[in-house]
């Protein structure tokens, strides 16, 4: 199955009801669009579900598949899960993604449904557990200077960096409002309802030759006959523009607000607004010819252009220090043993030639 925006072109599986492809139609690698569920195979799918936590097995069953709109699908599937006293309760586990034509963010709405008997669903602390795909795109190498993979997370209104090496598993803090994992250009933030109880990050691979970068968010123990948790996945392009909107509930649809999820975005301290005048200015030019390289030239010329007046003052005050120089060599010669005087006698120098010897370094500056 198959779901299609202007943005996304997501393909699913009805195996566990998981997602296999995850492509950005708008950005391009390798003359395709950008894989964000990179590296899936039959065993390690996008959003499988786990029963308990990341130690579990994944669900692998067939699961039943309702088309419900053009851009909602759901997937349900009927499981048995053991009672104290020996006996048997039976409970449908339900996927429902939601996608809405604009918006990077889509819902995941899980639903546990059980019989009369049913009491809840816990695995020591945990329900359940959500794994994101083994890796995101764009498809880069291990050791490449100009990529890299890396976890966020956000707790108490701070944002954490969590750094792993290669093939490295770690846990992460519990209760979190969210977490994620980031390249350079595109990122993977789940935003649950109800937070998250507990989070592993693991850059462990079972291919060797391919880089992983895979969360596992747990949910807390459910201990009601039925329950649906929303989850809100954000896939797509690490900007302010886009992850911005979400802190003011009238500029997305979710009505989310002030989730702080653009702190993900790298900002340069007292140069962050140079730098978001500067990305503005190479995404219009992008607008216009749908080319990095092409805006990235053309952003040159035209800062060349406006600091040329600078850096014809700083090369013209450069030619006049070479001219200069064999008289200043002879007055440094002359009163190398007096520092007072040849300071003096140099000041004295400048000022009959009209010369300043800042004037090449403050063009620059």
């Amino acid at each position: 199955s198959v779901i299609e925006t202007d943005l996304v072109r997501v393909e699913f599986t009805n195996r566990g009801g998981d997602i296999i492809s995850y492509k950005l139609k708008q950005h391009s690698d390798r003359m395709d669009s950008v894989e964000m569920a990179e590296f899936t195979t039959p065993e390690n799918r996008a959003f499988s579900v786990i029963l308990g936590d990341s130690t579990g097995t994944v669900v692998n069953q067939l699961f039943n598949v309702k088309r419900i709109s053009d851009t909602a699908i759901g997937f349900y599937q009927t499981f048995y899960v053991d009672n104290h006293d020996g006996t048997q309760s039976k409970f449908t586990l339900a996927k429902q993604y939601t996608f809405l034509p604009g918006d990077y963010m889509f819902e995941l709405k899980v639903t546990v449904d059980g019989d009369k008997d049913f009491k809840g669903l816990q695995f020591g602390k945990t329900a359940y557990t959500i794994k994101t795909s083994p890796q995101i795109g764009p498809e880069w190498i291990k050791g490449d200077q100009y990529e890299y993979r890396r976890f966020y997370q956000f707790l108490n209104g701070k944002k954490k960096v969590v750094n792993l090496s290669a093939e490295q598993t770690k846990k992460g803090d519990d209760n979190l409002a969210w977490a994620g994992v980031t390249g350079k250009y595109f990122t993977l933030l789940a935003l649950p309802e109800n937070g998250i109880q507990s989070t592993v990050y693991s850059m462990k691979s079972s291919d060797p030759s391919k880089s992983a970068s895979q969360l596992f968010l747990s949910r807390g123990a459910i201990n009601a006959n039925k329950n649906t948790d929303t989850w809100r996945i954000y896939i797509g392009p690490r900007t302010e523009k886009e992850l911005g909107k979400y802190n003011v509930s009238t500029n997305n649809p979710y009505g989310l607000s002030d989730v702080k999820i653009d702190q993900i975005v790298e900002s340069s301290g007292i140069l962050a607004p140079l730098e978001i005048l500067l990305k503005w200015v190479m995404e219009f030019f992008y607008m216009m010819i749908p080319n990095w390289g092409v805006s990235i030239i053309i952003l040159t010329i035209i800062m060349r252009a406006i600091l040329f007046p600078f850096t014809k003052k700083s090369s013209e005050a450069s030619l006049k220090m070479q001219e200069l120089q064999p008289k200043m060599q002879e007055i440094q010669t002359k009163y190398k043993d007096n520092q007072q005087k040849m300071n003096e006698e140099m000041s004295k120098f400048y000022q009959s030639v009209g010369y300043n010897p800042l004037s090449g370094c403050l063009p620059v500056l």
